[in-house]
């Protein structure tokens, strides 16, 4: 089985020198298969585009990034990107958003070209139906602070790219164009 990082390097091959008959399945395959890029990851990422980033968060979040949309490609696995841009300074509305995070959710703050604080969250193993959901649960914790109040009242622009329907140049211009962001900040 090849060794692929995210950039498709090939960094080795992993050979399974024995496994049971019955567990040669497509499932199993897919799995080991994910494995595989993981691994290749960590054995290969010092060469990565996303590693030329000063800030680890930075490079970090834009590792993930690359690994989560190549397995919705690879492995038909939906992720989801959601970003808040606070479109005025908000310290309690950016702690509440912070606070939220899921288990496998990844967050980053950046401030972007229109000198907006964001925050860019990456939804792993998350479809539609969860990405809508999980807006959902944040505005209606931010109802809970203040009944009269929702995301869009707040001035908070809410963009939002289903991965598994993205292809690469969808990402780019989400992140840099939409977003505001730039290559420095963030590397797809």
């Amino acid at each position: 089985m090849p060794l692929l990082d995210t950039e498709q390097t090939l960094v080795g091959v992993l050979a399974i020198a024995e496994i049971p008959f019955f567990s040669m399945t497509e499932q199993t395959l897919n799995l080991l298969t994910l494995l595989a890029g993981y691994i290749a990851d960590v054995l290969h990422g010092e060469e990565r585009k996303a590693l030329r980033l000063t800030d680890p968060h930075a490079q970090y979040f834009s590792q993930q990034l690359q690994r989560a949309f190549l397995n919705s490609k690879k492995h038909k696995l939906s992720s989801a990107l959601c970003v808040f841009e606070l479109n005025t300074k908000n310290e309690a509305l950016q702690q509440l958003l912070e606070q939220s995070q899921r288990g496998l959710d990844l967050q980053i703050e950046l401030t972007n070209n229109r000198n907006h604080d964001l925050l860019m969250v990456l939804l792993p193993l998350t479809a539609e139906q969860g990405l809508q959901s999980y807006l959902k649960r944040i505005n209606a914790l931010v109802a809970h602070q203040n009944p009269d109040m929702d995301l869009a009242k707040l001035n908070v622009t809410v963009l939002t790219l289903q991965l598994d329907r993205a292809n690469a140049a969808d990402l780019n211009k989400f992140i840099y164009k939409e977003c505001g962001l730039n290559e420095q900040q963030l590397a797809v």
